[in-house]
């Protein structure tokens, strides 16, 4: 048994304690009602006490106070303050003096029998509306603190994963530049997002989802002027990495030390501590655990030393011992409407078609990652290079740096996030749900040139 319930087992006890030992004295109606008017002043001063603060006074007005502000608490307790003395001051002496227990006493002295039992029921409805209505408001209070509580988590969960995002793009497991990127398009047909890197491993949209996500109002569209951010990056999970027991150029083959969590069509980063290069899995074995690659499906060519961004200038590379094979995993993040009528935070992420598709073409599909999410808002701090590394003298919006994300001589050197939750509206209350907006400041170090 631990501390808290032997506490309790001793109050139960002493309190039938005291309840027995009032009852022997208790011989009339007076004597239970009022102790006989034979309690001392601090007694009933702490009756009284006991009785008006109760769990609305001390939870539920301070929440009204906070939503309404002062207009909110006139009722009670300033009201019902005043009445209290108005009370003490002008009746109390006379209704003691009448030998009263209830108000309905009262009306049958003044009155008759009927008129004290028609006020008496006239109170008890009074009173059960009030029960009632301390429920309610009580209720409420829980559901406005349990909203609010779920909209910090959620808030400080959602900066939690695009921080980590934002601090990991353009980075790779070896830390070395991303020099052969096999993924370019060929021909007039753009390169896909998710590959485009020559665009910049950072880029912003201002009032979009840049193209990736359609604006609608089904589960996982883009919802309408708000921001978003494309991050193109590695997996960074310990398990996502496989080391390469040695490279085969001339067979187009990566033999590995363990079989790895990746399949064909899978897009992936081959680095070392000099160089790295992105390119699509042709095949996948586990037995022996070997990938190969080649210049088919999304592949414009096997040079994994150097190719420039039209796929030319090939210089092939021999990965030696020790290099890093790690999954693609880049991503958008956007506010988008939900299947609940709501909106939500949302990934955009890149998977395969499911077995037997007509197009064995990547999928991009949006995932909810946090709920409750209404805006997205992002503002840029940059360095100008070509300066010394000077600060921008102000944060900038996306539109701004529409053509300099990929800029060589100008970097982004933080990202400010204002995100804005929104409850769900609580049931009876004729109000929205709670609103709040959570701002973060994330610090890119380390940046590759």
């Amino acid at each position: 048994m631990n501390t808290l319930m032997i506490f309790v087992a001793l109050y139960l006890l002493i309190s039938v304690a005291l309840g027995l030992y009032a009852a022997r004295r208790v011989k009339t109606a007076s004597d239970y009602a009022n102790a006989g008017r034979s309690l001392p002043l601090p007694v009933v001063i702490a009756t009284v006490f006991a009785t008006w603060f109760g769990s609305e006074t001390v939870l539920g007005i301070p929440a009204r106070f906070a939503e309404h502000g002062l207009v909110g608490v006139v009722e009670d307790p300033f009201g019902a303050s005043l009445c209290l003395i108005f009370v003490g001051l002008f009746f109390a002496r006379r209704l003691y003096r009448m030998n009263l227990l209830t108000i309905g006493d009262y009306y049958k002295q003044r009155y008759n029998r009927p008129v004290e039992i028609m006020v008496s029921l006239a109170l008890g409805l009074v009173l059960v509306t009030g029960v009632l209505s301390l429920y309610r408001s009580t209720h409420l209070t829980f559901r406005n603190h349990e909203s609010l509580a779920r909209l910090q988590e959620n808030g400080r969960f959602a900066l939690e994963l695009m921080t980590r995002e934002i601090r990991e793009a353009g980075l790779t497991p070896c830390g070395s530049p991303l020099t052969a990127n096999l993924l370019v398009s060929r021909g007039a047909t753009p390169t896909a997002w998710w590959a485009d890197t020559a665009a910049g491993f950072l880029r912003g949209g201002e009032g979009s989802s840049q193209g990736v996500i359609p604006a609608g109002n089904t589960a996982g569209d883009y919802a309408a002027n708000t921001d978003s951010l494309l991050l193109l990056r590695t997996a960074n999970a310990e398990d996502a990495l496989t080391t390469v027991l040695t490279h085969d150029v001339a067979a187009q083959t990566l033999t590995l030390r363990v079989p790895a969590p990746i399949r064909a069509r899978d897009i992936v980063v081959l680095c070392d501590d000099r160089s790295s290069a992105l390119w699509q899995v042709n095949t996948a074995s586990a037995n022996p655990a070997t990938l190969t690659y080649a210049a088919t499906g999304l592949n414009c060519g096997t040079a994994m030393g150097r190719v420039d961004a039209q796929c030319q200038s090939a210089v092939d590379k021999t990965c030696g011992a020790g290099a890093l094979v790690a999954p693609w995993d880049p991503g958008l993040w956007y506010v988008g409407n939900n299947g609940s009528g709501q909106r939500s935070l949302y990934r955009a992420e890149v998977i395969q078609p499911a077995a037997g598709a007509a197009s064995p073409a990547l999928i991009t599909r949006g995932v909810e990652k946090v709920p409750g999410v209404y805006d997205l808002q992002i503002d840029y701090l940059t360095r100008d290079r070509a300066n010394g590394g000077a600060l921008a003298a102000q944060w900038e919006k996306a539109h701004v740096l529409a053509a300099k994300w990929a800029d060589p001589t100008l970097e982004v050197a933080a990202v400010r996030i204002t995100l804005t939750l929104q409850g769900e509206p609580l049931p009876g209350a004729n109000a929205p749900g709670i609103q709040r907006q959570f701002r973060t400041l994330v610090a890119l170090r380390n940046r590759e040139p």
